[in-house]
This record gives structure tokens, C-alpha cells and sequence, in this order.
């Protein structure tokens, strides 16, 4: 049996996103007989915003034994200048932006949550008597890369997981960065070329993020997808409703194009009455710009917007939905939403406004589980289309592949992972 250090910033009671994905392993590595360990820090399960993500938890360390996995939970840290000079105070406004650069430079990433000074020295200790034969180090923060030489000079292989890139935006087709971001990105390639020399390894959850890391890694890189959360859908009873209700599931972001979906639900309530239809935007309010556009647009009588909220609501709320529509975004390569494969578990019809021509229409051709659209007259036609055979009691999804939607299971893919980890 292989032993395997799962070292993740976010980990259940977090319930943000990116907490879910070593969450998955943690629970599921034991079907390849893999005996998992996870190293976190302290998480209350009630932050919402990046103030709570970022705020200090300094409980003393804390080990949980479950089932399948055990946990050691440690207390943040941050180093003190950094935190003096993320403070508003006069000096640390004019001196600020040149020590955080002067870090950058030296290769302190992301300073705000700092894996690394968290987790570095409880690491050493606890591998003076616990061997491991993996690690698996998952990112962001970026700092947390600098502990992959500590790992291997140990002679425990390293799994580095990018959940994310430094800056997305490098997908877009027609990518023409400043010459500010040009230096911020030598900057992040410079550093990840360094760290991840010697790992054994490098996961991404989209096909994309090769074509940005091939530039700082030689070795295998592989594609493990976020996925959705299989256990919980089964535990989560659909709710049916007497409305026909069109609900957007998460965060929509400022560089996202949601014209064509708001300009479409114009056209499509033109005849139709809140009696009959409701608008659920779900966790809206995370960024109130985005928030108070969608209230200026549409009509208040149709519209429900919440905060962000736990996992298990989300999923109550995908599965309640008769339509789940969500902005692709258009013009970048490779960006999939966590909610996107929520969706397509859900057994309701998707309708991506504007599509991305990418790996969400790609993901909705395959399953076979709704429509991309580019135009809001296309949008109200097929949600004219949609409402009509809801009237009349009829499905709107037929033929759905689920194979296809069961392959993107968090399950399934940690048990993709749990592969690459026995033949490593």
C-alpha cells in the first residue's frame, strides 16, 4: 500500500472551491489502496469572502482521524511586514508596491496566504517519523511550490496540481498583455520553472493550462478534471416546483460577457408572468457589481439573488431548476467551471450564453445535456422552445450520455489519479 501526503491551503470545513478537489482524493484514494494523509489549515466552514479566506485562524494543530483519511489542521500564518504593508496606514501606501514586488522578484508568491511559512516547519518534524512514498501539492498559493526540493531531497515523489494559473487571461486567443503583465508573467514562469523541476509529475484540470505549462515543465502533465460531487447528488433529493424556474448556480466575473444572456431573458419574459417563472441567481451577490447590473436589467417581480452559499444548497439548487445557464467564455481557451460539471449531474437542460467554441460546448456536445448560444434572439428561442414543452409536462433532455456525465465524477477521477499514483 502506498502512502500519500495530500499538502492543500483549502480543505473541508472550507467550502470554497477549491477545497473539494483534494477533499475527493482524501475520501476516495482508498479504493486503490493508497493510505492518505492531508496537511490543511484551520477552516471554521464559514468563509465567504477572500476578507474571511484570508483573515488568520490560529487555533493550535489539530489531528482528525476519519474513515479514510486523517487530517492535521495548523494554524495560518503570515509574515508581519507583509502584513504591515497590506495595511492602509501612509508609509505602507508609499513603500508597499515596492516590497511586494521586491518579493515577487525573490519568489514570495502570495503573500496574503502563505502555505509555505504555514506548513514548512510541521512538515520537517512530521517526516522525521511518518514515510511517505507520494506528496501531493496542490496550487494556488503559488508559494506552496518552493516546498517541492524539500519533499524530493526526502526521496518522496511530487505531484504538483495547478488548479489555476497565475493569470488565466493567457488562454485568450488574441492574448496582448502590458508590459506590466508581461514582467508579471516572465516573473511566475521564471519561479515555476524553478520549483517544478523536480517534481515527478504535474496535474491541471483542463487540457489548456499544457499549453502555458509545457514552457516550465518536461515531464508528464496531466489532465485530472474538478468534476461533481457524486455521493452528494445521490443524498439530495430534487425538489419539483410549480415554476418554471432558470437559475445561474455561482459567481459571474467581471470579464465574462453576460449581455447575451440578460439582452435573451428580456426578449423571452416579454409575454410571460412571475406567476409562471422565476430567475434564480445563485451566490450573485459575491461581487455586488455584477449583482446590481442584473437587478438594473431585468424586471425585480422575476428575480431571486442570493450570497454565495454552502456545496449541498448549490447542488439543491441545480437539481431544482427546470433550465441551468451559466456566460462560456468566449475568445479564452480551457475555462471550465466547477458548476459547469455540477450542471451535467444535475439531469437538467444547460444553456451556455454566449458558448465558449471550447471545452464547455465540447462537454454539452458529448453529454448531450443543452445548447450553446451566441445571439439573445437565439437564447429566447430556445427558452421559448424549453418553456413550451414544460407547459406541457414533456422532458426536455432525452437521450443524455450519462457515461459520459458519470466519467466526470470527482470519484472518477480521483480514482484516475489514484492510477498515475501506483504507477508512478
Amino acid at each position: 500500500m502506498k502512502k500519500v501526503l495530500i499538502v492543500s491551503y483549502y480543505f473541508p470545513p472550507n467550502t470554497g472551491a477549491p477545497a473539494w478537489r483534494p477533499f475527493s482524493w482524501a475520501n476516495n484514494f482508498y479504493k486503490k489502496e493508497i493510505d492518505t494523509t492531508v496537511i490543511t489549515r484551520h477552516w471554521t466552514g464559514n468563509e465567504n469572502t477572500w476578507e474571511d479566506f484570508v483573515r488568520p485562524n490560529t487555533n493550535p494543530l489539530r489531528e482528525v482521524k476519519h474513515d479514510n483519511y486523517r487530517v492535521y489542521s495548523l494554524p495560518s500564518k503570515r509574515n508581519k511586514w507583509s502584513e504591515y504593508f497590506s495595511s492602509k496606514g501612509i508609509i505602507a501606501r508609499a513603500f508597499g508596491k515596492f516590497y511586494f514586488l521586491f518579493l515577487a522578484l525573490y519568489g514570495k508568491l502570495n503573500t496574503e496566504i502563505d502555505g509555505t511559512l504555514a506548513f514548512k516547519d510541521f512538515i520537517l518534524e512530521h517526516l522525521k517519523q511518518n514515510k511517505y512514498d507520494v506528496a501531493i501539492i496542490t496550487v494556488p498559493p503559488f508559494n506552496m511550490l518552493q516546498m517541492v526540493d524539500l519533499f524530493h531531497e526526502r526521496n518522496i515523489k511530487v505531484i504538483v496540481d495547478v488548479r489555476d494559473l497565475w493569470n488565466n487571461m493567457m488562454l485568450q486567443n488574441n492574448y496582448q498583455p502590458s508590459l506590466q503583465q508581461k514582467l508579471w508573467d516572465k516573473v511566475y514562469s521564471f519561479h515555476f520553472k524553478r520549483w517544478m523541476k523536480n517534481a515527478s509529475r504535474v496535474l491541471v484540470i483542463t487540457p489548456s493550462f499544457r499549453e502555458v505549462l509545457v514552457k516550465s515543465f518536461q515531464g508528464h502533465i496531466d489532465v485530472v478534471y474538478n468534476g461533481y460531487e457524486g455521493d452528494l447528488f445521490n443524498k439530495i433529493e430534487k425538489v419539483k416546483t410549480s415554476k418554471f424556474i432558470f437559475s445561474v448556480v455561482g459567481s459571474i466575473y467581471p470579464e465574462q460577457d453576460i449581455s447575451v444572456m440578460l439582452d435573451g431573458l428580456k426578449l423571452f419574459l416579454k409575454d410571460k408572468s412571475h406567476d409562471k417563472i422565476q430567475l434564480r441567481f445563485i451566490g450573485l451577490n459575491v461581487i455586488p457589481s455584477i449583482s446590481q447590473h442584473v437587478k438594473k436589467e431585468l424586471p425585480y417581480d422575476f428575480l431571486y439573488i442570493s450570497d454565495r452559499v454552502s456545496k449541498e444548497a448549490a447542488i439543491q439548487e441545480a437539481k431544482m431548476a427546470t433550465v441551468l445557464s451559466y456566460p462560456g467564455w468566449l475568445g479564452t481557451k480551457g475555462i471550465i467551471s466547477t458548476k459547469i460539471f455540477d450542471y451535467i449531474a444535475s439531469g437538467n437542460p444547460i444553456l451556455i450564453a454566449p458558448g465558449d467554441r471550447d471545452i464547455i460546448d465540447d462537454l454539452l456536445t458529448k453529454t448531450n445535456t443543452g445548447e450553446s448560444v451566441f445571439s439573445a434572439q437565439s437564447f429566447a428561442d430556445v427558452l421559448n422552445k424549453w418553456f413550451s414543452l414544460w407547459e406541457k409536462n414533456q422532458d426536455i433532455l432525452i437521450d443524455v450520455n450519462s457515461e459520459v456525465v458519470q466519467y466526470y465524477s470527482r470519484e472518477n477521477q480521483a480514482m484516475a489519479l489514484g492510477d498515475i499514483i501506483n504507477n508512478l
